[in-house]
């Protein structure tokens, strides 16, 4: 999943930033889905969609719009799904 964020680069900030600059986004991403473990229902995708767009750039005062923030969340998803075990 870090590996979408960073390419992603929601504040624009590569290659001068560090390699572990959005570290702390991804880290709450990660908590967001740790609370919703396989026997639970998985957020709704404009759920976490709507969470990756405040915690990655609304709270930097950078918004990008709902369109964005669903696009990531999907591949956020799709990269948890295919994760090795």
């Amino acid at each position: 999943m870090k590996k979408v964020i960073d390419e992603w680069d929601p504040l624009h900030l590569f290659p001068c930033a560090p390699l572990d600059e959005y570290e702390q986004e991804v880290h709450l991403i990660c908590k967001r889905l740790e609370a919703c473990p396989p026997w639970r229902k998985p957020p709704a995708l404009d759920d976490l969609a709507g969470f990756i767009g405040y915690v990655c750039c609304e709270c930097n005062h950078y918004p990008r719009g709902l369109a964005v923030y669903r696009a990531i969340a999907d591949k956020v998803i799709h990269a948890v799904k295919n994760a090795p075990a």
